[in-house]
């Protein structure tokens, strides 16, 4: 059976382990912890509803391991603090087993000064599903000069982030060894041509000749130098042949010392970190180095990039702080490790190498089907999962519906969602419902929680509208004796528009089959300037509310949809609001509100029929504004409104009604 040994102290040069299996220690072979319980003299517990136990079916070496089981949705560690040197290379590691989708393990070391005070930090790479043993390891760290103690962490996660599923791990085989001796303990590809090669101590000498790169091929140095002002850096240049980056794993070797590195050499094509990467996928755990084009930055810890336009060559960068180094158009030289989080792939852990060059164009959008990311699709399964990290753009798109920062549209019968995962609850993005738009770009990612993928805009400027419109208005009208509607438009912009059609309907749920115009409004064409449009509708009843649609003909025969846009009867003072024939509530337009809206009504015999007097709701009932109207139409800023669902009310008379909208900014 494997003991614990509790390590009272350190020997310089020597290699210990301890608590390979923290379960066995003597007189606590079955132990739980929980809270604050657990071994006083040994492994303590952060946190609760977490056990700890001896087991001794799934196993690394020996006969024991230990079974960490939890349900959490934070952070819980195994914590052990330890005497340490200063100045002095440490390394821990454990082996872990994760068969349990929610699980998660991770490997940290925090170093403590003489006051009891955090100095610094080590948090490595998480553990990933699998059903073989694997190894975490910290690498070669050095204590920091003012650091007296080290606490050592087994910490554990459950992804879900729930609290409810249980996650399992099974933990062994735990060291913590001193290392003086001159080992590498990093290297990445600065180039196809040069490495650098980190060690755990300085360097006095080297000779090219005693570094080897195997992998995809064999690879020597012409020169080997060390850094001017870092003596543990070795600089190696001159690779003969180049080095190839792909998805197969190489080592260095520094025969003189006769220690080595597993890493990806040569630039590593973004398309390597793609699940279903036609060339084969780099692992979880070895660094890589990689030369992109940012084409969306989140602002927060999420970085999109691709080194290609098309299909496999862009993935997402994951982290606290790497969004604050690099912008839009950078092309940038960075290492990292792949990690998978929800079924999304992302980059972990990254260093920035270098900045090359800013302002750039990023790669695409490359133009794909809404049927490649439809919302059928399941995860990790072509055509979605190639465009994951992708920047991209989907074409003449009609917008279905909204509900919680999710857009749900359709291309015929694909459907397939845009969220707001790049720009946060759509702050500075906005669609119109029931609207055709002529084309949308953004970056594509797999949202776990609705299981589907989906693509995300980065601002406004990212969706198209054939025709951006600034007002429409449908007005009574006299000329020489002969009443009718007036229909006037103005739109800021056009692209592509040959002409406009407009539908004609008694209520503002279904559009007429014929546009009422015998031809064609011509249009603009593609223009920046707005322009001012107007039809006289001799046809209409001008007694009688109407509700117009404004249809977009767009060169090459697609279509897409404004409105509908209400004329009420008598707005302008006439006809005689007696002869209005019936008390009616319009819809708010628009709808969802952004900045204002418009809500237009009608009061029968009111000889106050100019006036009227709007409640709006929030959900819980409250009154949160009061709205005077004047000409049968009341106008309203929301500026002052949150976003989420509201009601308004109008009553009078016999007649109460209530409709409902949605602001969103």
């Amino acid at each position: 059976m494997k003991k614990i040994v509790l390590l009272v102290c350190f020997v310089l040069m020597a290699s210990f382990a301890f608590g390979q299996n923290l379960a066995s220690n003597p007189g606590f072979e079955n132990w739980t912890v929980n809270g604050a319980s657990g071994p006083p003299d040994d492994w303590s517990l952060s946190g609760s509803s977490m056990t700890a136990t001896q087991e001794s079916a799934t196993i690394h070496g020996g006969s024991y391991s230990t079974n960490i089981t939890w349900t959490t949705t934070s952070t819980r560690y195994l914590q052990q603090s330890v005497v340490i040197t200063a100045g002095t290379n440490y390394q821990f590691t454990f082996w872990v087993y994760d068969n349990d989708q929610y699980g998660r393990a991770r490997v940290a070391i925090r170093w403590y000064d003489s006051g009891g005070s955090f100095v610094s930090g080590y948090y490595g790479g998480y553990s990933a599903d699998s059903s073989e043993w694997q190894q975490l390891d910290s690498g070669i760290q050095e204590a920091p000069a003012t650091a007296v103690s080290a606490h050592l962490e087994i910490r554990i996660y459950d992804v879900s982030w729930s609290g409810v599923e249980t996650a399992t791990v099974y933990v062994d085989d735990v060291s913590f060894t001193v290392n003086a001796t001159s080992t590498i303990i990093n290297s990445y590809a600065i180039s196809s041509d040069a490495l650098e090669v980190y060690y755990s101590a300085d360097q006095t000498a080297v000779n090219p000749s005693d570094y080897t790169l195997s992998g995809t091929t064999a690879v020597t140095f012409t020169t080997a130098t060390i850094d001017a002002t870092d003596a543990k850096l070795v600089h190696l240049t001159g690779a003969s042949p180049a080095m190839v980056g792909d998805a197969t794993l190489d080592t260095i070797t520094d025969s003189n010392n006769s220690t080595s590195f597993e890493f990806y050499a040569g630039i590593t094509p973004v398309s390597c970190t793609n699940t279903n990467n036609p060339s084969g996928t780099i692992n979880n755990t070895n660094f890589a180095t990689f030369q992109v084009i940012v084409s969306a930055n989140d602002g927060y810890n999420n970085v999109w990039v691709s080194d290609a336009a098309g299909e496999y060559n862009g993935v997402l960068i994951y982290d606290w702080d790497f969004y604050g180094e690099v912008s839009v158009g950078d092309e940038i030289l960075f290492t990292a490790n792949r990690d998978v989080y929800s079924g999304l792939t992302e980059l972990k852990n990254p260093t920035l190498l270098n900045t090359i060059s800013t302002g750039n164009t990023p790669y695409g959008p490359t133009l794909i089907d809404a049927s490649g990311i439809e919302e059928t699709i399941p995860e990790d399964t072509n055509p979605g999962e190639k465009w994951e990290g992708q920047f991209v753009e989907i074409q003449n798109f009609h917008v279905d519906s909204y509900t919680d920062y999710d857009y749900t549209c359709s291309v015929g019968s694909d459907v397939f969602h845009i969220g707001d995962n790049v720009d946060f609850h759509f702050g500075n993005f906005t669609l119109q419902i029931g609207a055709t738009y002529q084309n949308i770009q953004g970056v594509v990612d797999w949202d776990n929680g609705s299981s589907h993928y989906r693509l995300n805009p980065r601002d406004q400027d990212d969706a198209t509208l054939p025709v951006e419109l600034s007002s429409f208005t449908a007005s009574y009208s006299m000329t020489n004796g002969n009443e009718f509607v007036m229909l006037n438009w103005e739109t800021a912009s056009e692209t592509d528009v040959l002409g406009f059609n407009i539908y004609r309907s008694e209520d503002d749920e279904n559009m007429g089959f014929e546009p009422i115009n015998l031809n064609l409004i011509p249009g603009n064409g593609t223009t920046t300037e707005p322009t001012d449009y107007s039809f006289e509708d001799i046809t209409a009843n001008i007694y009688l509310t109407h509700y117009y649609w404004l249809e977009v003909s767009n060169f090459g025969g697609s279509t897409d949809l404004h409105g509908p846009f209400c004329y009420a009867p008598a707005t302008g003072g006439n006809p005689n609001p007696q002869d209005v024939p019936y008390t009616m509530l319009e819809n708010c337009w628009p709808n969802p509100v952004n900045n204002s809206a418009t809500i237009n009504y009608q009061i029968k015999g009111d000889t106050d029929h100019q006036q009227a007097t709007i409640q709006i709701f929030n959900v819980l009932g409250q009154v949160v504004k009061t709205v005077t109207g004047n000409d049968f139409k009341a106008s309203f800023n929301v500026s002052d409104l949150s976003n989420g669902i509201y009601f308004y009310k109008l009553e009078t008379g016999n007649y109460s009604a209530v409709k409902k909208f949605m602001v969103m900014k």
